[in-house]
């Protein structure tokens, strides 16, 4: 199983196309997205090709299904416009036997916290969003604290950046690629 990992797109348009184009290339069969969907929020510049309409219409849209998890900048109309229900806080997906849980990860003060709250759920890692900078970390605890960065409004070293998921039975690898160019600056393994 592969899937795609994206968070923090802000509204922009052209960052989430970018990404799905990598994503179709590495034949993810779906999507999860860690937050901070449509809008840019009070703190961060508009990002490039800010639209939050025709993104949420690129996202209904896309080829590949999208889980979506709340973020801090979210609102209730995010998910009239994505034709959702609602969007969980929280997202828990087995695959292959391994665990995870998403969220996007404002309500915790560090990966530590995250690792614990992971950890009353069982999961073997924690997907989260929120910091827009690639981690990918082993916690005390056991559990993985994985990042893809923002493929929008980059922090840190200023890389847009999205992660794919490789899942399987015995270890789970973690490509974590530029969108700017397609190429892979990091990639992580965890093994059973």
């Amino acid at each position: 199983m592969i899937f795609g990992l994206i968070s923090d797109t802000h509204g922009s348009v052209s960052a989430w196309t970018k990404s799905m184009a990598l994503f179709k290339k590495a034949n993810c069969e779906y999507i999860i997205h860690i937050g901070d969907v449509l809008y840019h929020g009070p703190r961060n510049p508009l990002p490039d090709d800010y639209d939050p309409k025709r993104l949420a219409e690129s996202i209904v849209e896309a080829d590949l299904p999208v889980h979506i998890v709340h973020g801090n900048c979210d609102a209730d109309i995010d998910a009239l416009l994505l034709q959702l229900p609602h969007l969980p806080k929280v997202v828990f997906e087995v695959i292959e036997g391994w665990k995870f849980l998403a969220v996007h990860g404002e309500d915790f003060n560090d990966e530590k916290e995250l690792a614990t709250f992971g950890k009353r759920f069982g999961a073997n890692a924690i997907l989260f969003g929120h910091i827009h900078i690639p981690v990918f970390e082993f916690q005390k605890n056991g559990i993985y604290t994985i990042n893809p960065g923002s493929c929008a409004l980059p922090k840190g070293e200023g890389i847009p950046s999205i992660a794919v998921v490789q899942v399987e039975r015995r270890d789970i690898r973690i490509h974590f690629l530029d969108i700017r160019n397609g190429e892979e600056f990091r990639e992580e393994i965890i093994k059973r």
